[in-house]
């Protein structure tokens, strides 16, 4: 049984929770999604609690107001580009030059680069096939978002897999 202690910021009394129904509220909630990775010790178990009960929230403000109400021109709205070529190519050097000339402009727009996105956001990926298209997937999920703000997202990864790319597009 799951008992929690809530103090009140007004008040010198210790609420108790005691609930019971906590642990088959919880499942309701959430569920266990466990995946088998293999990696360089043979091969480990990996469980992530992931919520059940979350839906997308609409914006109040679309995309289509934001690119009129925020662009340097009538109409104008955020988009991605996406640089794909070997490592060592250009695409970052291409992509940060492109960012600064854009800027300049009055362009918002914001360069994501895939070893700047790896020591942040996707420090946790390696570098299996599982783990490349999470690092894509998450990447394009990114820069949605900065292209729904009115932001042209411009980014910059290796992403040598069709399927990747073409994933990325989707989203």
């Amino acid at each position: 049984m799951f008992v929690k202690r809530r103090k009140f910021p007004n008040s010198n009394n210790n609420e108790i929770l005691n609930n019971s129904n906590y642990e088959k509220q919880k499942q309701q909630v959430a569920k266990l999604r466990c995946t088998k990775h293999k990696d360089c010790n043979g091969g480990t178990s990996e469980c992530l609690q992931v919520a059940t009960n979350v839906t997308e929230q609409k914006h109040n403000v679309t995309r289509e107001v934001r690119g009129q109400n925020l662009g340097i021109c009538r109409g104008f709205r955020g988009c991605t580009l996406w640089l794909t070529g070997l490592s060592g190519a250009g695409k970052t050097s291409i992509a940060f030059e492109l960012e600064a000339y854009l800027v300049s402009k009055g362009i918002p727009a914001y360069g994501l680069d895939g070893d700047n996105i790896r020591t942040g956001l996707n420090k946790n990926l390696g570098f299996s096939q599982v783990d490349r298209e999470e690092n894509i997937r998450r990447v394009a999920e990114v820069a949605k978002l900065f292209a729904d703000s009115g932001v042209v997202s411009i980014c910059s990864f290796v992403s040598p897999f069709a399927e990747d790319r073409e994933m990325a597009r989707k989203i």
